[in-house]
């Protein structure tokens, strides 16, 4: 029944940016309270880092506890290169191979032709007016 003093909200949208480190995560954090403490608590959670080694040693052991986070750094290191390399692959397939989505230079071009079109095409038909009033 007591209201906080501070609440944390990570809205849906925020998972997918949870491999890109706990900095861009973070960022979409909402923090909503008294200002000043929900301004503490925000700078507590820019400068958070999980401490796994801590956590897992006094189940598996100091030194198993220690290359257990190194082989979770590693793994979440190479996912997330894995997921950058994919979707700038993605990206190159769909621009270059299917020609699925244009350049912004190629679509800045063919407006810029179209408008001259519109602007010859309203001049032919002035000028189809002029000669068909004449006749």
């Amino acid at each position: 029944d007591e209201i906080p003093s501070v609440s944390i909200e990570l809205p849906p949208e925020a998972l997918p940016h949870l491999f890109d480190g706990v900095d861009a995560f973070g960022r979409h954090a909402r923090v909503n309270g008294d200002a000043h403490f929900a301004e503490t608590i925000a700078q507590l959670l820019r400068h958070l880092r999980p401490d796994l080694g801590a956590a897992l040693s006094p189940i598996f052991g100091d030194i198993l506890a220690h290359r257990l986070e190194r082989g979770f750094d590693t793994a979440i290191n190479n996912a997330q290169n894995v997921a950058r390399n994919l979707g700038a692959n993605i990206l190159e397939y769909v621009r270059e191979e299917k020609a699925l989505v244009v350049k912004r230079g190629e679509l800045e071009n063919w407006n810029l032709e179209l408008a001259r079109l519109r602007d010859d095409l309203a001049r032919l038909e002035k000028r189809m007016e002029r000669i068909s009033s004449r006749a």
